[in-house]
């Protein structure tokens, strides 16, 4: 039988695939009757080959697996039944592969014939024959238990009697009955959903009529299920080996076999086929195999050497669309205050056309409803800029392969616009209005058929274009998934709820911003945001700042106001988008296309997709669990991958405490101080909690029951663990735990990657390879958490807390044995957390104490059972010791040079203080830890202390004048609670803030989670901190003083201090922070002075600190109008006068060097500077500079003019 026998019209459809012909207009082709410029889509097709029917091997790159049994309208139209006659698949659950193979086609597959199912325990005695009457038990309680008719429904689809070993506990047999715990009854279900009523009934099936009695007759002995609560994907993934990012095979046969399929869908309106993808078939589920090395491959298969692991570790040409849109306001009030961003940044429950999300406030959750808000100023997409491009990463060896990425650059107007000479590889696309615009941009979405969406805010700005799309009634655009009849719902979501936020009292160090959520069924969306928000601790995670943090550089930012007026102009040319835009419109799109290429080049640099995938790979997961999900559901994955090789079935549920971990990781009190005069080693336990579940054997499996420990000799067969529980594991000779093997396979394979990773030449290899490793790292380290967080879905506390505790008696071991066998030698341990030992040398240089750091390495590792090792990690000469947790240190780790400042828990390293005190401590540090390695001498230390302090004073000095930018005095907070006043027990700086914010702006939006800057400005002394909280731009526009009384006080002195009681007397601390010279005044105008250093005012700096009355310039006596200087100082007239040039010069030599970086910046010499990015702290350095300017030159004619020369 051949594809066109049975669908007919498949071939003229394939036909017209090959031909490539423009989408037909009922596909949603833009209309061209307005249209300026109409972009050929079809240009950027996939590359389409044909291959044999069921007959060859398809290989492809897995995309995502997803459970598509509640999606089954989208099969309506496929003959099912012609694919396999002879079964009964109507009630078979549908999967669905999505992929990319090594020749860059999209495959998406049909996989049928795969159930869910779960197992339940059975005793030696029960038989074939009692499967019926559980069954019939089973039947009645589900009947019974039914609240509706179709959970009535619910049977039991099949019954298999299996052996298996259960995961919990080492399980004492007897020779009579020695499959005592190994026998199960495997339950197959109809449907996913009907586990979970399944596993619920058989929780109480010693209870249940007829059940209870096998239990009486010892046929069944215990009511846990297992393995019922892996989700439908997971479990197919992991049966048939699969791993999102890894390479799958649909295995090919004969003509007479036919494993596979074309599928083809007709509808009587037209052709609309089944999937986007170039190829399209179905399958059944057991000719479908992993290729990709996970989890446990090698331990079931033998070595990994094998064609598995060696050809299919790659990537295939994965097709990503970098996409940013850029929005304007079009009634945004033209103000210099800060205005709407040029991206939408607004809420989903906003931006969502289709179910816009409101919220509601329960208790202290938070909820989401169907309520649509009321639209506020009319906003509308001006340009939509993508990349499109098949390379993931940066490699110098390969930089002209940035030749092949294609930017094109989606514009509209409603005024008469021409382009001319498009510049290579950048189209811009210039519609007749903004529908049409979004037309194209789809149909090029169609046509590329993307693996990727990437960028920043990603899920944001595609939300906002489904938003304006329904306002201007194209639906269609929502249907953006690989399957055309699915399409995008967003909404909202938090990471953390109000209430749990309250309960943990830790998002100083943890992000709860409230983002978008969409499933892209068959593409994977990478959010930098998101993936920032999650790895690295920001002060605002603006884009701007996030290019800075990763790029390490600045990036230009224009407000909306500014934007809305460029992209209103009415002349373009398209070839100066590329370089020096002089017109209003290009400069926009310059600006909008600079973003879009911004972002992609981030992705590259964070390697963030190869990480991904590599993670992927490592624990089994689709790539959007990786991404969106936390460290519990990969271990999950990768534990049932692991205990599925060996023949080992995980309970559905345990036992779990509420109340939580009651121990945690030692941590002395250091013998605090400043040394200089001998170095500190650093040892520290390589991988310590995975080694220790491996070197004590713990596990799940190998957990004794006490009642069985007088079968077994203690100390020979098994030994007790530690903590309020009473618990014993067995040795390894008696049986060798799961967590032990996954670890060690874990720790194994990151060997062999890294030592593959020295020897290989590939650069894009080395960055798939390192992704592995640190994937495998990550892994690792995660186990221990996994056991004992109250959401593990396997909490296991005496694995979590006789770990927890082993490693504390390890690094008191390791106290007492360094000081018993080097103790007489001058060596001294002065602190221990959790994994490092921090050991004082003698007088000795740095490289003989980087010996001594390895012979202690090798040394004391001898007393603990492999794989614990004590490795030597570093020396800290000079160093201090704060406080637990508080410590700094020149970080040595070779003899020939210093590699660092290395600080922990110092506040130059929190992003809740102001710049000024992370600066003000890195150069404190900085003279405190000059590059010496040996003993300093005491007359070196003063001069060194004297220098740090004097430091302190005059920064403290300057930051009181006002000689110091706004931008180092920003403090930032987020809103963890909410955006209102009454989501908080007590008044909040910063949520004050956003209320006047919202008063001053109307059309801002504030979401969950998002981080506020704000300052404090000068106010009443009556008036309370949170009453002193402003916008840092509004405070440069309005001229507005800060209150630097406030700043020392709350920000500066206590972390200062902290550090200087190591270094001075308390008297002389004192003096530093209330001394004469702390009792200058900044300028109302908020601008720098001149300060003798005693602190009071003189000369040409009195002027600055004084009020706009008649003043003389020198002394400040009051002087009649129209005069500069008074008597006593007219013959001063000429040095004053000299003294002011010599300052406008040097300001303006200041002023032109910062428009230099700015325009360097911006890729224009030519344009006027018009960057607003708070972020960047030349923005603050230039708005101080440029007011400083102002007003030197204002003194200046007034010298001119007042003056009689």
């Amino acid at each position: 039988m051949s594809l066109s026998s049975v669908y007919p019209h498949t071939k003229d459809y394939l036909n017209a695939k090959r031909r490539k012909i423009s989408p037909a207009p009922d596909q949603g082709a833009p209309s061209s009757k307005h249209v300026s410029d109409i972009l050929d889509t079809e240009a950027y097709s996939r590359p389409f080959s044909l291959p044999a029917e069921g007959l060859d091997d398809i290989i492809f790159q897995l995309v995502e697996c997803e459970d598509a049994s509640k999606d089954k309208d989208c099969e309506a139209d496929l003959d099912i039944r012609a694919f396999s006659p002879d079964r009964a698949v109507s009630d078979s659950p549908p999967l669905r592969l999505f992929g990319c193979t090594s020749d860059g086609q999209s495959v998406t597959v049909l996989v049928k014939h795969f159930w869910p199912y779960c197992y339940f325990p059975i005793s030696s005695s029960f038989e074939s024959n009692d499967i019926p009457i559980f069954l019939q038990h089973l039947h009645q309680a589900i009947v019974q238990e039914a609240k509706s008719s179709k959970a009535a429904s619910i049977r039991i689809r099949q019954a298999l009697i299996i052996e298996a070993e259960p995961l919990m506990y080492y399980r004492m047999t007897t020779p009579d009955d020695p499959k005592r715990y190994h026998r199960f009854l495997k339950l197959g279900a109809n449907l996913p959903t009907d586990l979970n009523q399944i596993q619920r009934i058989l929780s109480q099936a010693d209870t249940i009529d007829g059940l209870s009695d096998m239990f009486a007759a010892g046929k069944l002995y215990d009511s846990l299920a297992y393995e019922a609560n892996l989700p439908f994907d997971i479990r197919f993934m992991v049966d048939r080996e699969l791993c999102g990012g890894g390479f799958v095979r649909i295995k090919g046969g004969d003509a007479e076999s036919r494993t596979w399929r074309y599928i083809e869908s007709f509808k009587s309106s037209g052709r609309t086929p089944y999937s986007r993808s170039t190829l399209n078939v179905i399958v059944d589920a057991q000719y479908v195999d992993g290729l990709t090395p996970t989890g446990p491959r090698g331990m079931a298969h033998g070595s990994e050497s094998s064609e598995t692991s060696r050809d299919w570790i790659g990537m295939s040409p994965l097709r990503l669309m970098c996409l940013m849109v850029t929005t304007i306001s079009l009634d945004t009030p033209h103000t210099s205050s800060p205005s709407r961003p040029s991206t939408p940044t607004g809420s989903p429950k906003r931006a969502v056309a289709n179910g816009a999300k409101g919220r509601k406030k329960r208790g202290n959750d938070t909820v989401v409803n169907d309520g649509a808000l009321k639209p506020g100023i009319p906003e509308i997409i001006a340009a939509i800029s993508v990349v499109l491009t098949e390379r993931h990463t940066l490699s110098e060896e390969n930089e002209d392969e940035t030749s092949k990425d294609e930017a094109i650059l989606f514009t509209h107007t409603h005024r008469d616009l021409t382009t001319t000479k498009p510049r290579s590889r950048v189209k811009v696309i210039i519609a007749d209005d903004e529908k049409d615009m979004l037309l194209q941009w789809w149909n090029l979405v169609r046509s590329y058929d993307p693996d990727i969406f990437g960028g920043y805010d990603t899920t944001d700005h595609i939300a906002f274009i489904l938003r304006r799309a329904a306002e201007l009634g194209i639906d269609r655009v929502a249907s953006l998934t690989r399957i055309p009849k699915i399409i995008v719902k967003p909404r909202a979501r938090q990471t953390y709820s109000a209430s749990w936020v309250r309960s943990q009292r830790r998002m100083a160090g943890t992000s709860n911003r409230e983002f978008t959520e969409m499933n892209m069924r068959g593409r994977w969306i990478i959010d930098m945001r998101h993936i920032i928000e999650r790895e690295e601790r920001l002060r605002t995670y603006s884009f701007e700042e996030a290019v800075e943090f990763i790029l390490r550089r600045r990036k230009e930012m224009l407000d909306g106001a500014m934007l809305s007026s460029y992209w209103s102009a009415s002349t373009i040319s398209s070839e100066e988008v590329v370089g020096d835009a002089t017109t209003d419109r290009a400069r926009f799109l310059d600006y909008a296309l600079k973003d879009v290429e911004t972002c992609l080049e981030m992705i590259r640099k964070n390697v963030t997709v190869i990480t991904n995938v590599e993670m992927a790979r490592v624990t089994g997961l689709n790539f959007s669990d990786v991404i969106n999900r936390g460290q519990m559901i990969r271990m999950w994955s990768q534990l049932f991958r692991f205990c599925r090789a060996q023949n080992v079935l995980v309970p559905t549920q345990a036992d779990r405490n509420d109340s939580g971990m009651t121990e945690g990781p030692l941590n002395w009190m250091p013998v605090v101080g400043y040394n200089t005069q001998s170095p500190c080693i650093v040892l520290d336990f390589r991988s310590l909690y995975p080694s220790i579940i491996i070197a004590h054997n713990l596990c799940f499996s190998t957990m004794l029951n006490p009642q069985d420990t007088s079968k077994l000799q203690q100390d020979v067969d098994y030994e007790a663990g530690l903590g309020p529980q009473e618990c014993y594991f067995v040795k390894p000779q008696v049986k060798k735990g799961i967590l032990p093997k996954i670890l060690e396979h874990f720790l194994s394979e990151r060997s062999k990657v890294k030592a593959m990773i020295k020897v290989i030449r590939d650069p894009v290899m080395k960055i798939v390879l390192n992704g592995r490793q640190i994937a495998l790292k990550v892994s690792a380290n995660a186990m221990y958490g996994f056991t004992g967080a109250k959401e593990s879905k396997l909490q296991c506390l005496p694995i979590a807390e006789t770990t927890i505790l082993r490693g504390a008696g390890m690094l008191e071991q390791a106290k007492h044995e360094i000081e018993t066998r080097y103790g007489d030698q001058g060596f001294k341990v002065v602190y221990g957390d959790t994994d490092s030992v921090f050991v004082r040398c003698p007088a000795i240089d740095v490289g003989q104490a980087i010996e001594w750091g390895n012979r202690m390495s090798r040394e004391i590792s001898k007393v603990w059972k492999d794989p614990i090792t004590l490795e030597f990690e570093k020396i800290y000469f000079p160093y201090m010791l704060v406080n637990r947790k508080r410590y700094a240190g020149l970080q040595w780790t070779t003899a020939q040079a210093p590699d660092k400042i290395d600080a922990k828990g110092i506040e130059m390293q929190r992003r809740d203080v102001i710049p000024l005190l992370s600066s003000v401590m890195e150069s404190m540090l900085k003279l405190l830890f000059p590059p010496i390695k040996s003993a300093m001498s005491d007359e070196d230390r003063q001069k060194h202390i004297h220098s740090a302090t004097e430091y302190v004073k005059m920064a403290i000095q300057e930051a009181l004048a006002g000689n110091i930018n706004v931008g180092e005095f920003v403090l930032t907070k987020g809103l963890w609670l909410g955006t209102e006043a009454d989501d908080y027990k007590s008044k909040q700086a910063h949520v004050e803030l956003v209320d006047r914010l919202r008063k001053r702006h109307p059309w801002r939006e504030f979401r969950d989670g998002d981080r506020i800057p704000y300052v404090f400005i000068k106010a009443p002394p009556t008036a309370k901190g949170f009453e002193k909280s402003e916008d840092p731009r509004h405070v440069l526009d309005m001229g507005i003083v800060l209150d630097y009384q406030y700043y020392l006080r709350h920000q500066l002195e206590q972390p200062l201090t902290r550090i200087l009681e190591l270094l001075i007397p308390p008297s002389k601390i004192k003096h530093l922070f209330y001394g004469d010279h702390t009792k200058v005044q900044a300028a109302s105008s908020r601008l720098a002075n001149a300060t003798s250093s005693g602190g009071k005012p003189k000369g040409l700096g009195a002027f600055f600190t004084a009020k706009r009355a008649n003043n003389c310039l020198v002394c400040r006596r009051a002087i009649s109008e129209g005069h500069s200087l008074c008597e006593d100082h007219q013959d001063q007239a000429q040095s004053v006068y000299l003294s002011v040039l010599k300052h406008m010069s040097t300001l303006g030599e200041k002023e032109h060097l910062l428009d230099s970086i700015c325009r360097q910046c911006q890729g224009s010499n030519t344009r006027p500077i018009q960057c607003v990015n708070t972020d960047c702290s030349i923005f603050y350095r230039r708005q101080k500079t440029s007011a400083d300017v102002q007003r030197i030159e204002e003194v200046y004619d007034e010298l001119t003019q007042n003056l009689d020369w």
